[in-house]
């Protein structure tokens, strides 16, 4: 996809590059105490990412200008893409 931009009217999806960035230790210590032997893991009932991800929450308000401010996450999945799991 190099040279054009995701848009969420056409591709149902965007990229906003370093959105996270600021946000990754408080991520890694959320999921810290998940399974490290699967690939693909739902999270749910993790009070730290869902106040990252909430309409209000430093993440979740970039979608928020998009979406409105009733939107929230509704599927959060940890992908461990290493050796051991793949």
């Amino acid at each position: 996809m190099k040279g054009r931009s995701l848009t969420l009217d056409r591709d149902g999806a965007e990229l906003w590059e370093g959105a996270a960035s600021r946000h990754l230790f408080a991520i890694m210590q959320a999921v810290e105490s998940q399974p490290a032997d699967h690939a693909g893991i739902r999270l749910t009932d993790i009070p730290a990412l869902t106040d990252l991800l909430d309409s209000r929450g430093a993440i979740g308000a970039l979608v928020a200008r998009h979406l409105g401010a009733r939107t929230r996450p509704v599927r959060m999945i940890l992908f461990d893409k290493s050796t051991a799991t793949n």
